[in-house]
Formats: structure tokens, sequence, C-alpha cells
């Protein structure tokens, strides 16, 4: 199940706050172990995200969509391998060689 949600406040604030309401979103992930995914953001925002739930050890982020469309999902590590192997990328960019994936630059 997919929740729509605004990151940032429209001040100066963005990276703080855009930082905490991730975290809470991913806390809320690794409770529910249901997918959250944002409204289409800009690189620098999401950006904002893949580094705050970082942090997290039961949750990753991974990117979708294309050019302007593009959005970050939190999801549960479980359910994030299972969106590598249906051919979803995660934040880094993968070739698919052999079984397994590499990191490209």
């Amino acid at each position: 199940m997919f929740y729509g949600h605004d990151l940032v406040p429209a001040s100066g604030e963005r990276a703080a706050g855009g930082t905490a309401k991730a975290q809470k979103l991913a806390e809320r992930v690794s409770k529910t172990q249901k997918e959250y995914d944002f409204e289409p953001l800009k690189a620098s925002e999401r950006r904002i995200i893949h580094l705050a739930v970082a942090e997290f050890d039961d949750v990753t982020t991974y990117t979708i969509g294309d050019g302007l469309l593009r959005k970050v999902v939190i999801s549960p590590k479980t359910s994030a391998t299972d969106a590598m192997r249906r051919g979803i990328l995660p934040y880094f960019r993968c070739v698919k060689s052999s079984p397994s994936f590499k990191r490209i630059k």
C-alpha cells in the first residue's frame, strides 16, 4: 500500500524538516512493514531522504520513475530485495550481470 506525502515545508528548513519526516516515516515503515512512496521530488530532496533513512537497519530506500516524476520509496529490507528481483532499481544504479548486481558510478 502506498501513501503520498509532502516532504518539506515551504520555509528554509528543508533539510532539517525533510530529515525528521523521513526518519519518522522510516519508523512507520519498520513497524507496519508496508512500503511508503513520496510524491515526485527534486534530486536534492530525494537525497535528503536517502541519507536520513540510511541510518536504519531494517528499512531501505530506492527511487522509481523518470525525469520530473522520480520519487523515493521507503521499504522494509525484505521488500526492497523483492523489488530488485522485479527489476526496480535501488537508489544507486545497478546493472545485472550474472546472478548478482554491481554498483556502477
